[in-house]
């Protein structure tokens, strides 16, 4: 039989370990649900300048906020925060918004995300991403 006896030292290992765990939780907790909206946000711009060009700019403006609501997007994001405006042929949508994220249980900001989704319609009706080309 082994000799197993506790001998009350501090496993600073563990704690450190479980640090790191409850840090990573945090983080995953503040950070992703922004990244999330942000993918949601491509689909809603597409969807809002298919609404232009199949009817018209105002019933694109009037649609953005049910898509918003349909793609379950966060209550930070606005309809205000998208722009439309027309180059030649091409539909220009573009929607900026920011996001504070803080220090649970405190008031201490750590950091402001900046978010931009900008896509357009071409004169054929492809979509195209701004920041991709």
């Amino acid at each position: 039989m082994s000799d197993r006896r506790r001998h009350g030292r501090i496993d600073i290992v563990k704690i450190l370990m479980g640090l790191a765990a409850a840090t990573g939780l945090w983080a995953a907790y503040a950070f992703v649900p922004p990244q999330w909206a942000e993918r949601e946000m491509h689909n809603v711009v597409i969807m809002s300048l298919f609404e232009w060009r199949d009817r018209s700019l105002e019933s694109a403006k009037k649609s953005l906020s049910k898509e918003m609501d349909k793609a379950e997007i966060p209550e930070y994001i606005w309809p205000e925060d998208c722009t439309y405006w027309e180059d030649g042929e091409q539909k220009h949508m573009n929607c900026y918004w920011e996001v504070d994220v803080f220090v649970p249980f405190t008031e201490k900001l750590v950091k402001t995300l900046e978010f931009e989704v900008h896509k357009y319609l071409d004169a054929k009706g492809n979509v195209h991403d701004q920041f991709e080309e």
